[in-house]
């Protein structure tokens, strides 16, 4: 279309409109030397090519007839459609590409959820179930440990546990020789003992779910993996996850995993009482579970790489994880107690450990999902995304064609008509287009160019005119000149008036905040003075106490020399400004543990030591408050923390008159800076807030939110000056009580200050006045009716602007100040 217009407004501006001008010059004997100079200056030259003695523009001709459409190859329609589909056709494989990505991420994060959720809720449910076992385990260790059961009643409770506890295979117990009663002898060959008599007994299903088999323990001095189930809870004295391990019961081969407690008696390992699951019953409940999906599939590993159950290959159940490099890999990653993933043979394993009591290594879930999900969802979205947008570009392009011909081809249809009127010489014609678009722009353009052709033989005649009224022009020039000088001479008497007047009401500001600057002095400077005298007192205590101080520690041990040095820095963190319950209880505290320690005086140490802002002592302090000097020590810390504390009193106080000075002194000589420069506006606004600082206290609520943005190009003093009007107004509407709040960001390219108050408002009918000059609604004397005025100006100076809103309890002045 660009191409188009460029080549249609050379057609017209070569050929339409030479004749009529040519006619129209022809016509006058005055402007014959215009024409000459047109055409020196090649505004109507053109290049013909010769045909049997005739001139023919080739230009024109082929453009006429590729818009009428005679010998039309390929339409503006059809390149548009073809470049149109090219174009939406890479869109549509890059969206739906990037789509099939998103969904990807978004699957294998829902995968990684689901794993993670299925991971604690069967985790859940196993360490319920092991922590059944582990209950019972821990029930029947109490009860040995705390009270004395005879052999039968023990046996009998390992019955009534497995008769409620189905899941469970066996209860057992081993004994260390005579550490059961003392009455191993009375009982030696005999059901649950061992030739010595010592207490081994096991009852166990191994014939049957429903019966119950005493028999003997095995294996338990055995050395080898068989005997771990007791040398390792002996050993580490701890409870412990045996690995799955098969033993001998009844003649039968039983894979299982035993939960095991020491048993304590008067402090000396006793023996140990236990329970057995086995890895059948263990696959039964974990094999079938399918956690993602009804996919995929759960396994629980031990400690050392062997798995208590498969839910993909039960024929690994009992057996470790036959690589070794792999075996290695995953059982470092459930040692480290987080969880972890891996891929391997099409699915991701996530392994989450879990630990059972107070066993010390943790065993893992591991929740397995294949990775054939994703691959054929994605599959499925990418062909369900590209056949859409494929039956949607088809729409686009009907569409688009039967636009093209009803709001293009129409349009320029007219376009050649009325061009072929022009290059007639009816320069009346008129173009009659009614929609507002490129065409209808064009079409207007053409009517402009008609109507400016036709002024500019005019405007030629006149220009002659002209130039003889050029002498009374020049007179009229020195006028305006002397004028000119006269005016700027009263626009820089008007800037030092203005200037005045600046500095007069920032002079009258000073004086009226003169009262409040003062007590803020006072402030800092009280607590100076009186920190100082304190200092006074403690200072010539202190250095008279040095030497004992130091006889003491020289003779002290290292190690109480070292709490003493510790104690120093707890006091030096602790936290000295709190009061009322928390310091009381603090104090109890403190004085029970001195209490505990035998430390004499405890009541009043522990006032001392709560003061310097302890809040415990904890047991390494103990040697320390055992000193006999131990009273002398605590206070010359306590006089210490006085002289530190006094210090950093003094050192804010400081701070903060130095603060109220500076910004004093900014407000004070701001009137000198008149250049324009970057300034940052939260600077402006904190000198402000210090100034009115004594009447923001009295009684106002201020909140400010001040956001980062960049400086403003401006002139500081009258910026500073802009917001001492309104932030006085506002305080002055609420009386000096209410709320004040004052905001700061970036809108665009604008840095917006709201200055928003709960005074009673502004009433409406002298909304309007209010930034007329000496406009005022206070009493006489409290208000000149200029500030508003100024604010005005001064925004008007910097390229600025106030809006207003306003309602009963509520005003807002919104300033815009453009950052570049």
């Amino acid at each position: 279309m660009e191409i188009y217009f460029k080549s249609f407004s050379k057609f017209l501006s070569i050929q339409s409109f030479r004749p009529i001008l040519c006619d129209r010059v022809s016509s006058s004997k005055s402007d014959t030397r215009f024409v000459t100079s047109m055409k020196k200056n090649d505004i109507f030259s053109t290049e013909h090519h010769s045909t049997n003695g005739k001139t023919e523009d080739p230009f024109r001709s082929s453009f006429t007839k590729n818009l009428i459409g005679k010998k039309q190859k390929l339409g503006i329609r059809t390149r548009i459609s073809v470049i149109l589909a090219a174009l939406l056709s890479v869109g549509a494989l890059l969206v739906t590409t990037i789509n099939s990505v998103v969904a990807y991420q978004r699957l294998k994060q829902e995968a990684e959820s689901g794993a993670r959720l299925a991971s604690e809720k069967y985790t859940r449910e196993i360490s319920q179930f092991l922590n059944v076992g582990l209950g019972a385990v821990r029930s029947f260790k109490s009860v040995l440990e705390k009270t004395r059961p005879t052999r039968p009643m023990l046996a009998d409770a390992f019955g009534g546990f497995l008769h409620i506890q189905p899941d469970y295979f066996g209860v057992w117990a081993v004994f260390e020789p005579n550490a059961f009663d003392g009455l191993d002898n009375s009982y030696r060959n005999t059901k649950g003992h061992d030739a010595s008599g010592r207490f081994v007994p096991y009852i166990n299903r191994a014939l049957d779910e429903n019966k119950l088999v005493y028999e003997n323990c095995v294996n338990y001095e055995d050395p080898g993996p068989k005997g771990l189930y007791y040398s390792v809870p002996r050993q580490t004295q701890k409870e412990f996850l045996t690995e799955p391990t098969s033993y001998l019961v009844s003649g039968k081969w039983i894979l299982m995993v035993s939960i095991v407690a020491p048993v304590f008696r008067d402090s000396k390992f006793a023996g140990v009482v236990g329970v057995d699951v086995t890895i059948e019953r263990m696959q039964t409940k974990i094999g079938s579970i399918r956690p993602f999906r009804n996919q995929g599939y759960l396994a629980f590993l031990s400690p050392d790489g062997s798995f208590a159950a498969n839910g993909k290959d039960p024929s690994t159940v009992g057996k470790l994880i036959a690589e070794p490099s792999e075996r290695k890999r995953i059982t470092e990653g459930i040692a480290s107690g987080q969880p972890f993933l891996e891929n391997k043979d099409g699915f991701t394993h996530y392994y989450y450990p879990v630990l059972l009591g107070d066993a010390p290594r943790p065993w893992a879930v591991r929740v397995s999902i294949p990775d054939s999900l994703y691959s054929g969802d994605l599959i499925y979205l990418w062909f369900i995304s590209l056949v859409s947008t494929f039956v949607i570009l088809g729409f686009i392009l009907l569409t688009l064609r039967f636009s093209f011909d009803r709001y293009v081809l129409k349009g320029l249809s007219k376009a050649i008509a009325y061009s072929e009127q022009i290059a007639k010489g009816n320069l009346t014609a008129r173009a009659h287009y009614p929609r507002e678009d490129e065409i209808g722009a064009l079409l207007g353009a053409m009517d402009k160019m008609r109507e400016d052709l036709s002024m500019y033989l005019e405007e030629r005649i006149a220009t002659q005119a002209a130039l003889r009224e050029s002498e009374e022009i020049r007179k009229r020039n020195e006028l305006i000149e002397a004028q000119k000088k006269h005016l700027e001479e009263a626009l820089e008497n008007l800037r030092k008036a203005q200037n005045q007047l600046l500095h007069s009401v920032r002079m009258a500001t000073l004086g009226q905040l003169s009262a409040g600057i003062s007590h803020e002095l006072n402030n800092p400077l009280g607590a100076i003075k009186a920190s100082n005298q304190t200092l006074l007192a403690s200072v010539p205590k202190m250095r008279s106490m040095l030497p004992t101080v130091h006889s003491i520690l020289s003779l002290a041990s290292p190690e109480e020399r070292n709490l003493y040095i510790s104690f120093i820095d707890a006091c030096r963190k602790g936290d000295s400004g709190i009061a009322g319950l928390e310091v009381r209880r603090r104090r109890k505290n403190i004085s029970n543990t001195l209490k505990e320690w035998e430390v004499p005086n405890s009541d009043a140490l522990a006032d001392t030591i709560a003061d310097m802002g302890v809040e415990n002592l904890p047991e390494t302090y103990k040697p320390l408050f055992q000193m006999t000097n131990r009273e002398t020590l605590l206070e010359y810390i306590y006089l210490e923390e006085i002289y530190f504390r006094n210090s950093d009193t003094i050192r804010v106080s400081v701070d903060r008159a130095s603060k109220i000075l500076f910004e004093l002194r900014n407000y004070s000589e701001a009137g000198d800076e008149t250049a324009v420069k970057r300034v940052h506006i939260e600077e402006t606004l904190e000198t402000v807030f210090t100034v009115y600082q004594h009447y923001i206290r009295r009684g106002v609520d201020l909140t400010r939110s001040i956001e980062e943005i960049p400086p403003v190009l401006c002139v500081r003093e009258e910026i500073v000056q802009i917001w001492t009007h309104l932030i006085f107004n506002a305080l002055q509407a609420m009386q000096f009580k209410g709320k004040l709040t004052v905001r700061l960001f970036q809108e665009e390219d604008e840095a917006v200050v709201e200055i928003e108050d709960n005074g009673p408002g502004i009433p409406d009918d002298i909304r309007d006045k209010i930034f007329e000059p000496f406009f005022t609604t206070k009493d006489a004397g409290e208000g000149s009716g200029l500030g508003l005025d100024l604010v005005r100006k001064l925004l008007d100076k910097n390229e600025g602007r106030i809006e207003l809103f306003t309602e009963p309890g509520k005003t807002v002045f919104r300033v815009f100040l453009p950052i570049n």
